[in-house]
């Protein structure tokens, strides 16, 4: 089942996903609309730490502490351009070949959804 960027399984695996459609600034507004309609697990509110402000509703709090958590705004300054993205999300999957530039603009879209991802769902995980 998804509920909040992750695959559960009966095992318990959670595998974390993306698009390239998506966008960084709309990875945390669905982490934090997944946490208002009850989709984030416990263990997840515990490692963002923020147990009291889930408990109080106190979304701006936890928007900002989930944020400075996360060093969203650093994420914002190195993200790809408005170009970059549109340049990678243009890339068709036939066979022909890649340009270099069309190769980092996959590249580093794909690494700034993935650090926006892993540190949302996943941040023991970077924590080790």
């Amino acid at each position: 089942m998804y509920l909040d960027g992750r695959l559960h399984l009966k095992d318990k695996k959670e595998i974390t996903y993306l698009s390239l459609s998506w966008r960084v600034e709309n990875c945390i507004e669905g982490f934090f609309n997944n946490l208002k309609n009850g989709n984030i697990s416990d263990e997840l509110i515990t490692l963002h730490d923020i147990e009291s402000e889930v408990k109080k509703g106190d979304y701006e709090a936890i928007q900002a502490k989930v944020k400075r958590n996360i060093n969203y705004e650093k994420m914002l300054k190195s993200k790809p351009s408005k170009e970059e993205i549109e340049l990678a999300n243009s890339i068709k999957t036939n066979l022909t070949s890649l340009s270099r530039k069309q190769i980092q603009a996959l590249i580093d879209h794909a690494a700034s959804l993935t650090e926006v991802q892993l540190k949302l769902y996943h941040p023991s995980i970077l924590k080790k």
